[in-house]
């Protein structure tokens, strides 16, 4: 629903989208960086950063900035912070495992300005466009996470917080693409 939406909302099928292209480093638990020469991570990657994908005709397109990001299914806006190239959300969804719930997190945003944290959401609604990298040589992309967790973690949860948690379980966001 993720990629569908997306494509929708950016007219990206008028451009001939045939799928997404992944560098190494963009993908989920890599230790490299896909924006620096032969940089290292600290940690795994904790998501997937959605850069760029290819026509039908092969060409490899960059995303712009300012692309539209929807929701990647129902749920309640629980978390809006500021992130290293714009702002993070964090989207509490229905689905559990025993005490954990499934949470989807989209950085390097700018929100729409009507988002706030309490607010329900529609899979496939526009919460966000991607951020200008402004002055960064890192290209504009989407960074998407998908965790699950017990809500207390949420408390004084960021980008320091998400692998020192023992109560997150990352998951691959290709499996909900």
């Amino acid at each position: 629903m993720f990629t569908a939406a997306f494509v929708k909302l950016n007219q990206l099928d008028k451009r001939g989208f045939r799928c997404w292209v992944f560098e190494p480093g963009m993908e989920f638990g890599s230790r490299k960086k896909w924006w620096q020469e032969n940089g290292n991570r600290t940690n795994p990657h904790e998501g997937l950063d959605i850069c760029c994908y290819a026509d039908r005709q092969g060409k490899i397109v960059g995303l712009p900035a300012k692309s539209i990001v929807p929701a990647m299914f129902d749920g309640v806006v629980v978390r809006i912070f500021a992130d290293i190239l714009g702002h993070s959300i964090m989207i509490s969804h229905a689905f559990r495992d025993g005490s954990m719930r499934l949470y989807s997190l989209y950085a390097h945003t700018e929100p729409t300005t009507a988002l706030q944290q309490g607010e329900k959401v529609k899979g496939g609604e526009p919460i966000a466009v991607i951020c200008s990298a402004g002055g960064s040589r890192v290209p504009p992309h989407l960074h998407l996470s998908v965790l699950l967790t017990r809500e207390s973690v949420l408390d004084g949860f960021d980008w320091r917080t998400i692998h020192a948690a023992e109560d997150i379980c990352l998951r691959d966001p290709r499996d909900f693409l």
